[in-house]
C-alpha cells in the first residue's frame, strides 16, 4: 500500500499557507502525514501553521531558528523525516486540484517500473489568477509529446530534454518514491542556488521511468521575490546551467544535436541577461562571459 508523506517547505508565505494546506487536506485520497518546515519566517506563518496543527494530528512541524539560506536544505530535511513510501513536496505558495494525488498514484500503480509521476502546471499570479501554462514551454522541446499522458524511460528523457530545459519546473507537480532519493548526492544539490531541483530530478530519473499526466492539476505561483527570480539574470544562473549540461553529459552521454540545443538555450539566457544590464555594463558582462564560451566548446566536443 502506498503511503504519502507531504512535505511543505515554507518561508514567509503566511498569505498562501491556508489555501496550500487546505488543498492537501482536501485531496480525494488520504495522505499519511504532512510535514511543515518553516525556515525562520518573519511573517505570521507559524501562527497559521499552529492553527492547522490543532486541526489535524497528521501534521508535524520542523521549525528553524535561523534561515537555512538554501531551499534544497529544506527538501533534504523533509525527505529524511518522511515516513511514507511516497513523497510530495508541496511548495507553500502553490495550489493543487483535489484529484492530483489520486490520479498521480493511479498512474504509478498502472506502471510498476515508474517511480515518478508529475502533471502539467498552470502558472498563477499573486492573486491566484492563471497567467500561463508550462505546456507552451514544453512545445519548444517537442511539439506534441506533452499533449497526452505518457510513461517513458527517465534516462531517455534526461538525455533528450533536461540539458535544454528543466521539464519539471515545480516540485509541487510531482509525486515520487522515497527510496529513489538514495541516488541523490545532497552535497552536490546544495552547491546549487537555483539548479538544485534539476540536479535532484535528473538523479531520480536516471534510475526509473516517469509518468506524465497532461491534465493541469498543479498551480505554480510565479513570484517576483522567489529564489528563481533573484538569480534569473545573473552570472550564477548561467554558470549553473553550464554545470548541469556538463553533469548530464557525463551521466547520460548526449547526442550532438541535444548539445547544440542546450547551448542555444544558454545563449538565449545570456542575451536576456545582457538586456537587463545598463550602459557599459552590457559590454563588460559580455566580455566576462567569454571564458564561458570556451567551456561550452569543451562541452560540445566532450563525449
Amino acid at each position: 500500500m502506498q503511503t504519502v508523506s507531504v512535505i511543505v517547505p515554507n518561508y514567509n508565505h503566511a498569505l498562501f499557507l491556508p489555501r496550500r494546506l487546505e488543498s492537501i487536506l482536501q485531496q480525494t485520497v488520504e495522505v499519511f502525514e504532512i510535514i511543515i518546515l518553516d525556515d525562520a519566517s518573519t511573517d505570521n506563518s507559524r501562527d497559521v501553521i499552529s492553527s492547522f496543527v490543532k486541526k489535524d494530528p497528521r501534521i508535524r512541524t520542523i521549525f528553524n531558528n535561523t534561515n537555512s539560506g538554501n531551499p534544497f536544505r529544506q527538501w533534504k530535511k523533509g525527505i529524511e523525516n518522511a515516513r511514507g513510501s511516497m513523497v510530495w513536496i508541496a511548495e507553500s505558495d502553490d495550489d493543487a486540484s483535489t484529484d492530483f494525488l489520486e490520479r498521480s498514484l493511479k498512474a504509478l500503480e498502472k506502471n510498476p517500473d515508474a517511480g515518478i509521476a508529475y502533471c502539467q502546471s498552470h502558472f498563477i499570479d499573486r492573486e491566484g489568477e492563471i497567467i500561463g501554462n508550462h505546456a507552451l514551454n514544453l512545445k519548444h522541446l517537442h511539439p506534441t509529446l506533452w499533449d497526452n499522458d505518457f510513461c517513458l524511460d527517465g534516462k531517455e528523457l534526461v538525455k533528450n530534454y533536461m540539458p535544454v530545459m528543466n521539464i519539471i519546473p515545480n516540485a509541487s507537480a510531482v509525486v515520487f518514491k522515497k527510496d529513489l532519493c538514495s541516488h541523490v548526492q545532497w552535497e552536490e544539490v546544495l552547491r546549487f542556488n537555483l539548479a538544485g531541483d534539476r540536479y535532484f530530478w535528473v538523479s531520480l530519473l536516471m534510475h526509473t521511468q516517469l509518468c506524465f499526466l497532461s491534465k493541469s492539476m498543479n498551480y505554480f505561483r510565479m513570484s517576483e521575490d522567489s529564489v528563481r527570480e533573484h538569480f534569473k539574470h545573473t552570472r550564477i544562473y548561467l554558470d549553473e546551467m553550464i554545470r548541469m549540461m556538463e553533469i548530464i553529459n557525463h551521466w547520460a552521454g548526449l547526442p550532438g544535436k541535444v548539445k547544440k540545443r542546450a547551448i542555444k538555450q544558454w545563449q538565449r539566457h545570456l542575451r536576456q541577461t545582457i538586456r537587463h544590464k545598463k550602459g557599459a555594463g552590457k559590454l563588460i558582462f559580455f566580455i566576462q562571459s567569454i571564458p564561458r564560451f570556451f567551456r561550452l566548446f569543451r562541452f560540445l566536443i566532450t563525449r
